[in-house]
């Protein structure tokens, strides 16, 4: 088995290395992380500058690379250039510091990188763990639960153009009651700035935000799981298509706007 890893957390994070330390118990693994964090990326490529590739370290069933770009990018370069040759069996993403779920799943570099393998028709993961109050994280366990959630995909695959979407209570093995098939949830998120000025009296701008889950979507949901102590797995497909929305603007006069003004 081939898997190609990346992140949104940077190339030495230690989920990144937590999970790429144990994939290749199981697989021959190529590694490509941005040289740096690129947190809520999501979908970004980079078009209009070049990209920077170093190999980094190199070792039986083990490969890891930097990579100038976005958490996508990395994805890219894994398949359109490192792999060309060699595609790979799966993509897995992570694992990131902090959970992805609900609506932060349009943000996450984690969660968007695989889609970038699943738009190359290619089985993706991504994985993310929760934090804790003291921010201490036991990546190991969400690594062993990654290792095997790739082994049953590997074996049983999934629908074409669709990813796995992986959330990892921080908690001991022996804590974690179980794996729970999810669908995501829905937040009601409010932003706003901070407004302050630096050291040379120049404006700036501090993002924040507040998010609620919706309540009417929280029964079986990502959230749901992962605050009982459950590892959530939400199926995600790339079909954007709306056909309800289509046949309610079936019944509208469009035709009407090229001459009506």
């Amino acid at each position: 088995m081939k898997i190609l890893v990346a992140n949104d957390d940077g190339v030495r994070a230690d989920g990144f290395s937590t999970l790429i330390n144990e994939l290749k118990k199981i697989a021959h693994v190529t590694a490509i992380a941005p040289d740096s964090e690129r947190s809520a990326a999501g979908h970004s490529i980079t078009f209009f500058a070049p990209l920077r590739l170093k190999l980094l370290s190199e070792e039986e069933n083990l490969s890891v690379y930097s990579c100038s770009g976005t958490p996508s990018d990395c994805v890219i370069m894994g398949l359109a250039y490192v792999m060309k040759d060699t595609p790979p069996d799966l993509v897995v993403t992570g694992i990131n510091y902090g959970a992805n779920l609900s609506d932060d799943a349009t943000y996450s570099g984690t969660v968007s990188s695989a889609m970038e393998g699943a738009l190359a028709g290619i089985p993706s993961i991504a994985v993310s763990i929760d934090v804790s109050e003291d921010h201490s994280i036991d990546y190991k366990t969400a690594a062993e639960i990654t290792a095997n959630i790739c082994k049953l995909v590997y074996t049983n695959k999934i629908p074409h153009r669709t990813l796995l979407s992986v959330n990892v209570p921080n908690k001991p093995k022996d804590k974690i009651k179980g794996i729970k098939i999810t669908h995501l949830g829905q937040s009601n998120f409010k932003y706003g700035f901070i407004h302050r000025k630096d050291a040379g009296e120049r404006d700036y701008y501090w993002l924040t935000r507040e998010a609620d889950i919706d309540k009417n979507t929280y029964e079986n949901s990502d959230y749901h799981a992962l605050s009982e102590n459950y590892v959530s797995i939400t199926p995600i497909q790339l079909n954007l298509n709306c056909p309800n929305t289509s046949k309610i603007m079936g019944n509208w006069n469009i035709n009407d706007l090229l001459w009506n003004s």
